[in-house]
């Protein structure tokens, strides 16, 4: 997104977090801050939903609402599947992402689709994106590669796509692999598909 320093995330107001391999509760900085922003969390009404995504059972999922443990180095292909399952439900921020010129919605899992059928507002290659990549990239296929059950998946994927504001956080637990980069970029681009990107 263009931003060489940590990112600033608006923790108290969020309505979803959903962290990959960022142990919260007991390994994340700043940690002070933390746990106020996590107290703040769980008494506002309504109340963040919290999704973590860790490699063993751990302080920070044991006090989450869904708590999934994948596979190393698998975060990535979660994240995949979680955009096919926003995009093909129509769970999208249109006012930040766009939409389709007609209106109605033509993700349908493995169909590719006309780049100039989709007007794009703030965001840049979706259609391009789903068409190489997100089309195959079904809860499904995402169950083979994490260990996560399809049904836990798609089920996070709603969570996060039908809250207002939300975060998809991710720290050392889903980057520091041979495949980090391209885990840590599939993560944060859930934030711009529910416009939660310089808001």
């Amino acid at each position: 997104d263009g931003n060489a320093s940590y990112s600033s995330y608006d923790y108290a107001h969020a309505n979803c977090l959903f962290m990959f391999g960022a142990n919260y509760l007991e390994a994340f900085r700043p940690y002070n801050n933390n746990m106020q922003q996590w107290g703040a969390m769980r008494v506002k009404t309504p109340k963040t939903h919290i999704i973590a995504v860790d490699v063993h059972m751990n302080q920070t999922l044991a006090a989450c609402d869904q708590a999934m443990i994948i596979k190393p180095g698998t975060d990535g292909a979660l994240a995949l599947a979680v955009a096919h399952v926003i995009l093909t439900e129509g769970l999208w921020e249109k006012s930040f992402v766009g939409d389709f010129t007609d209106g109605v919605n033509h993700f349908k899992a493995g169909e590719k689709l006309d780049e100039a059928a989709f007007a794009e507002k703030w965001v840049k290659g979706l259609i391009y994106w789903w068409n190489t990549e997100l089309k195959d990239r079904t809860p499904k296929w995402a169950e083979g590669v994490t260990t996560l059950s399809a049904a836990s998946i798609i089920a996070a994927a709603r969570a996060f796509g039908g809250a207002r504001p939300a975060i998809a956080l991710f720290e050392r637990g889903a980057h520091t692999h041979s495949n980090g980069v391209l885990n840590g970029m599939a993560i944060h681009s859930l934030n711009a598909l529910v416009g939660s990107l310089f808001a």
